[in-house]
């Protein structure tokens, strides 16, 4: 009887996420884990042109099997003193789009070509400005990219353009040089990281391993608890480390992977959901799952 009811458990639970994960349009199932998404700069290519005093064009090559948003295009002109100026964008035609999170929204495919219209300025008289531009988009086979900010310096005298990093980057890189700036966002760092590991030694479902460890501790020599913490925090440490050298090693081979990016995997959800059945069923008695102890 109990193995009937855990089967059909089990049945029941697999028969819902499949049925879940069918229903979705943005997702296939295993597209997650069999398609290879492109770095965002691959997938949404953009080129800006100053095309007079008063015109700048933006074009973005877009990969195939992925689109941008319009309604998250922003755009930002601020000139040398650092005052907004105030522009007005032409948008080229979109598609019509039904989005799992944003509903019915304009989008692009393969290519947009963006046109601000600037302030007019005194021919003659040299302009600089910093162009501010925000954009997202998605790709077909389930992956929406964060937003994205890039920042250009235009050269409206001349008509050059180039790529910058964003202006807070670079006061913050002249800050920190010379001035030992970069030993104290170290030192404020790992302040933090203390506080936060204290923090969650304090939540509710740490104080059973609290209480299992500190039992331990009571029942051991002096040498073996220093030798016991030594080796407790070297494999925590260790852990956490590969896990990071992982995740730069597939980023570096152009996977578009992060932390919490196999959720988005159907099989790795419908995995976990058979781990907690199972779970489950280990803790109602209606199964046992390993020996005793």
């Amino acid at each position: 009887m109990r193995a009937l009811l855990a089967s059909l458990l089990l049945l029941v639970s697999s028969f819902s996420y499949a049925q879940g994960f069918s229903e979705s349009p943005r997702v296939q199932f295993g597209a997650a884990n069999n398609t290879r998404f492109l770095p965002v700069e691959e997938a949404y290519q953009l080129e800006v042109e100053i095309l007079d005093a008063q015109q700048v064009r933006l074009y973005w090559q877009i990969a195939e099997h992925y689109y941008l948003y319009q309604h998250r295009f922003a755009f930002t002109l601020r000139d040398s003193a650092g005052l907004t100026e105030e522009i007005d964008v032409e948008f080229p035609p979109a598609l019509q789009h039904n989005d799992e999170y944003f509903g019915e929204v304009q989008v692009y495919y393969n290519s947009a070509d963006v046109l601000l219209h600037t302030p007019p300025h005194t021919t003659g008289q040299s302009r600089r400005a910093t162009l501010e531009v925000t954009s997202q988009g998605c790709a077909d086979a389930g992956l929406c990219y964060p937003p994205q900010k890039q920042y250009f310096e235009l050269d409206f005298t001349d008509g050059s353009v180039r790529s910058v990093t964003p202006p807070t980057r670079q006061a913050h890189n002249q800050q920190s040089t010379g001035d030992g700036g970069d030993i104290r966002t170290l030192l404020t760092m790992l302040a933090l990281a203390f506080v936060g590991g204290t923090i969650l030694n304090l939540m509710p479902c740490v104080f059973p391993i609290l209480s299992l460890k500190v039992l331990g501790f009571a029942r051991s020599t002096e040498h073996d608890r220093h030798l016991e913490s030594w080796v407790y925090a070297a494999g925590v440490i260790a852990s956490f480390v590969l896990v990071a050298a992982i995740l730069i090693t597939l980023q570096r081979t152009g996977s578009a992977i992060g932390w919490g990016f196999q959720l988005q995997s159907p099989g790795f959800v419908i995995a976990l959901a058979y781990l907690f059945v199972a779970m489950g069923l280990s803790l109602s008695g209606l199964v046992q799952l390993g020996g005793s102890v």
